[in-house]
């Protein structure tokens, strides 16, 4: 992707933009697009997601010159986003020695997951449209969970990142308080309601994430594609990094920093509230609506913040601001 850069330099200069703002637009650049091939994309597939050298040069001319105390949220129970059905599914294992601190382990690749609690007992493994369960390994030993594929070399060499994909559905006991949740797909989409951990990692290449009714601990999320749907969060500590999609949270409460990284996904946020928030992003808008943060830092080439909350008389510090062509606008 050098050749990208070199191409974006080359057209941020014949558009006469401030050297030190072309720096930092090729450095964002840069950075997400390492992200992006950490996460395994190829070049073609990052160039179709930056998209032409030209075409965002112009755009981020074109936009210069038209751009000069705690809430209790009572979070409760929202609507489980994890929607099954049983009988739908047909069994496959179960795990009856179940206590609080375990490690939870998933790693496929474009088999969609849902996790959620239930009346009972033990750990159950069903599944739906899956072609062969000799391709997984189900276990649990020493207190650690692991649902993964064996081996995914020739998967990778036909994966199309369809959605015709096969789906399992892990249910835990109700109240079950785990140590670690560590999930990390390629295309699969996820859903999971009712979790309490103290650690949360997911990573996924081109899936969408659906969470509800969560404690998260440290949570760390990192993406290149699909959408992201929370619904009803406490953390300690939030962590997203996106190259291509949208994340959305309503009703949420982080008791540390919440940091969001876009490329040109959107953040929307309602009814959050955290101590400190940091956000860095190239081409995507934030939008608050009743997000109460203590003290916010804002970086964005072209993206827009709007944050407008009902109680105007909580002060919003803002401890750094930079921005080339996007208008932020904080209570007004």
């Amino acid at each position: 992707m050098n050749k990208f850069l070199k191409d974006l330099e080359k057209e941020l200069k014949k558009h006469k933009i401030n050297p030190k703002e072309i720096e930092e637009i090729l450095a964002d650049h840069k950075e997400m697009i390492e992200a992006a091939k950490q996460e395994g994309l190829s070049d073609d597939e990052i160039s179709l997601k930056f998209g032409d050298p030209l075409k965002v040069a112009t755009e981020i001319y074109e936009d210069s010159k038209t751009k000069d105390t705690e809430i209790d949220f009572n979070l409760g129970d929202v609507d489980s986003l994890a929607k099954f059905d049983t009988n739908d599914f047909n069994f496959v294992k179960a795990f009856n020695l179940v206590s609080d601190g375990l490690e939870f382990n998933f790693s496929l690749v474009n088999d969609d997951l849902i996790f959620s609690d239930y009346d009972g007992e033990g750990i159950k493994i069903y599944e739906k449209g899956i072609k062969d369960l000799d391709d997984y390994e189900f276990t649990l030993n020493d207190n650690q969970f692991t649902l993964k594929r064996k081996s995914t070399k020739k998967v990778f060499k036909v994966i199309t990142f369809s959605s015709n994909s096969g789906k399992f559905l892990v249910l835990v006991p109700k109240g079950l308080k785990s140590k670690s949740f560590n999930f990390h797909t390629v295309s699969g989409d996820v859903v999971i309601n009712q979790l309490v951990v103290n650690d949360f990692r997911l990573k996924s290449t081109n899936g969408d994430i659906e969470l509800s009714n969560i404690d998260l601990g440290e949570a760390k999320f990192s993406l290149v594609n699909g959408d992201v749907d929370i619904q009803g969060m406490k953390a300690t500590s939030f962590d997203v990094s996106l190259v291509n999609g949208d994340i959305e949270i309503e009703k949420a409460q982080v008791k540390g920093n919440m940091q969001f990284n876009s490329v040109s996904g959107d953040v929307e946020l309602e009814e959050v509230e955290c101590d400190t928030a940091s956000f860095k992003t190239v081409s995507g808008d934030v939008k608050g609506k009743n997000f109460y943060v203590n003290e916010i830092s804002l970086k964005s080439v072209s993206g827009d913040v709007d944050i407008d909350n009902d109680d105007k008389s909580r002060e919003i510090i803002v401890k750094s601001k930079k921005t080339l062509s996007g208008d932020v606008k904080i209570n007004k």
